[in-house]
């Protein structure tokens, strides 16, 4: 079950793109929105451009694609 201090990994649908975001840890977590710190995100489109980061997202869960545990 994921939850507040799981680690995951998780693809979220942008506007002409998918963001997917392979170390994440989750802040808070709703039936509406989910809150993550993440190190890095990618974008999944012809660039496939990388942000090496360290911040603080939120998303809508409608926009969330994928959302997997790490074990």
């Amino acid at each position: 079950m994921i939850e507040p201090g799981s680690k995951i990994r998780m693809t979220v649908r942008a506007q002409n793109t998918e963001i997917y975001f392979a170390m994440a840890e989750v802040m808070s977590i709703s039936g509406q929105s989910i809150t993550i710190k993440y190190v890095c995100k990618v974008h999944n489109d012809k660039k496939g451009k990388i942000e090496p980061e360290f911040r603080t997202e939120s998303f809508l869960m409608t926009r969330v694609k994928r959302i997997q545990e790490w074990l």
